[in-house]
């Protein structure tokens, strides 16, 4: 594979994985329990949903996040190491020579 071919692939896969990382970002935020509540008003001295549903709601979203999170902060390490495999088959190894055992 060309050198040029493999850089545009990795580059496209790298760009998809951040259109992916803020996407699910984007998608958190915008589910905050505050912003989902956010029209919902005392209405004649008596609240919409009460205080334990607003906790267990913010309770969901943090733990959501939190395994949201662990999850996506994989993406980077791999870019990483993407971008590190792709260098190194390019470069040499200095000791090794070309067609031994040991450079397979």
């Amino acid at each position: 594979m060309d050198i040029r071919e493999e850089v545009r692939e990795s580059a496209e896969l790298r760009y998809a994985a951040m259109d992916t990382l803020r996407a699910i970002s984007d998608f958190i935020k915008n589910n905050k329990p505050s912003v989902l509540l956010e029209g919902a008003t005392v209405a004649k001295g008596a609240e919409v949903i009460a205080d334990e549903e607003k906790r267990a709601m913010w309770r969901d979203w943090i733990n959501f996040t939190k395994d949201m999170f662990e999850k996506q902060k994989e993406l980077p390490c791999l870019m990483i190491d993407d971008i590190a495999n792709m260098y190194e088959k390019r470069r040499p190894v200095s000791g090794q020579q070309k067609g031994t055992s040991e450079s397979k």
